[in-house]
């Protein structure tokens, strides 16, 4: 039969449920790799977190407030900077954030997270 293609959805990739949050909001963390013509890796020592800037709920995917943390989306946000300067953190915040919100140690941003990136 000749029958027009119907649309298919896929999943390409498993939407996380229980993400790690900051204050009940979403965020990725940004960092530089160089990777020279000899495949060597250099994995630069400071990065940032960039922050949504409303809270984190899973009954409405498509308000890019909550779940895109880029700048370019986060900018129109009435939320802007209400959080953060910029929606951004530091290393050294988001550490200070771990310890004192989520009773992390010390060195559980270092040896957690950055070591398995």
């Amino acid at each position: 039969s000749n029958q027009a293609a119907k649309p298919k959805h896929f999943v390409i990739q498993k939407y996380i449920e229980d993400p790690l949050l900051i204050h009940g909001r979403k965020f990725d963390i940004r960092v530089w790799v160089l990777v020279t013509h000899s495949m060597q890796c250099y994995f630069f020592k400071e990065g940032y977190i960039r922050t949504s800037s409303s809270e984190y709920k899973t009954d409405d995917l498509d308000n890019g407030f909550v779940h895109l943390t880029n700048n370019a989306i986060q900018k129109n946000s009435p939320n802007y900077c209400e959080y953060e300067d910029g929606n951004m953190m530091s290393f050294d915040q988001f550490r200070k954030y771990l310890k004192q919100y989520h009773d992390k140690p010390d060195k559980f941003f270092d040896q957690q997270i950055l070591t398995r990136m």
